[in-house]
C-alpha cells in the first residue's frame, strides 16, 4: 500500500528567536570583564565593540518579531512598511513609543556608522576630557534629531549614548529593557502570540529564561 504524501506544512522566516542564544553569549562575554567606567570620548575595546552588537542585534530581533504581527494581524493593512516604532503606536496604541524609538536612534547610529568629530584633551589624573563633539551633516536622520539631547549627546528619556563609541554595558541594559518590553507587549496582545521573552537560553553553562538576562546586567555594573 502506498504511503500518504506529507501534507504540506505553512511556516513564515522569522530570524528574532534564533538570535537570543547569540546575544546571551555576548552578554555573557561582555560581563565576564569587570565594568571600567568609560570616559567622556569612548568606552574600550572590549565593552564598546560588545555593546554595540548586542544593541543591534536586540534591534533586529524586535522588529523580526514585529514583522510576524505584521504578517499575522489583520489591523496592520496599510501600516506594512511604517517603521518599528510608528508600526507599534499606531497599530498596537503602544504606549512607550518613545523608549522604542530611541531604541532604534541607537541601532541606526551603529548600523550605518554616524560620524562625529570629536576635540578632546587629555587629563593629568587619566583619561580624555570631551571639549566638543559636532555631528557630520550627512549623519543621522530626523528621529536622531528629535530625540537627542545636545547638552550631553544621550537620548532625552533612556539616557543612553548616541555616539556608538562611547557606548556600554548600561546602554546595553536600557535597551535590552525596551526590547523585553516589546516583545512582552507581542507575547500577550500580539497577533498569534509566541512566548518570546521566556525562551530558555544558555548562560555559562545553565539553562535561564532570555529576559532574566536582565538581572545579570544590572549585577554587572
Amino acid at each position: 500500500m502506498p504511503r500518504a504524501k506529507p501534507k504540506p506544512e505553512d511556516a513564515v522566516s522569522v530570524i528574532g528567536g534564533q538570535l537570543f542564544q547569540s546575544i546571551t553569549d555576548l552578554i555573557g562575554r561582555m560581563v565576564a570583564r569587570p565594568y571600567q567606567k568609560p570616559d567622556q570620548v569612548s568606552s574600550n575595546y572590549y565593552e564598546g565593540g560588545y555593546a554595540a552588537a548586542i544593541i543591534v542585534m536586540l534591534a533586529v530581533a524586535v522588529e523580526s518579531m514585529v514583522a510576524r504581527d505584521r504578517y499575522f494581524n489583520p489591523r496592520a493593512r496599510g501600516y506594512e512598511r511604517k517603521a518599528v516604532p510608528e508600526y507599534m503606536r499606531e497599530v498596537h496604541r503602544y504606549r512607550r513609543y518613545v523608549r522604542l524609538s530611541e531604541l532604534f536612534v541607537l541601532r541606526d547610529a551603529i548600523v550605518h556608522n554616524h560620524v562625529w568629530k570629536f576635540c578632546y584633551v587629555f587629563r593629568p589624573q587619566g583619561g580624555r576630557r570631551l571639549v566638543s563633539a559636532l555631528r557630520v551633516s550627512w549623519s543621522g536622520d530626523g528621529r536622531l534629531r528629535e530625540r537627542l539631547n545636545p547638552k550631553d549627546l544621550r537620548t532625552k528619556l533612556l539616557r543612553a549614548n548616541v555616539i556608538p563609541m562611547r557606548m556600554d554595558r548600561k546602554d546595553v541594559l536600557k535597551t535590552f529593557e525596551v526590547a523585553l518590553d516589546v516583545f512582552s507587549y507581542l507575547s500577550e496582545r500580539g497577533a498569534k502570540p509566541v512566548r518570546i521573552a521566556k525562551e530558555i537560553v544558555g548562560f555559562r553553562g545553565k539553562p535561564l529564561p532570555f529576559s532574566k538576562l536582565r538581572e545579570m546586567l544590572a549585577g554587572a555594573l
